[in-house]
């Protein structure tokens, strides 16, 4: 298990004892079955514009993007 440093600043704005935060590893879920049933059915629900829409401050926008540039944001409303 890897150790992690949170500077106290942000810990106590959020106003939550520290004691009640747990952080998590992504892979710990994001490999998960479930996980992946949720990426798949959110790829039904979602278009090609909304992906590039919803992408185009994080992902570098071409003519023809790469399906890892479309997926990215799915995957970020799945982590949150």
């Amino acid at each position: 298990m890897n150790s992690f440093y949170v500077p106290s600043s942000p810990r106590s704005g959020v106003g939550i004892p520290t004691s009640k935060l747990t952080f998590v590893r992504g892979s710990d879920y994001q490999l998960s079955r479930e996980y992946n049933l949720d990426n798949y059915k959110l790829c039904t629900l979602a278009t090609e514009h909304d992906a590039k829409k919803a992408g185009s401050e994080v992902v570098k926008q071409v003519e023809s993007p790469l399906l890892s540039g479309l997926i990215y944001p799915g995957l970020q409303a799945l982590d949150e």
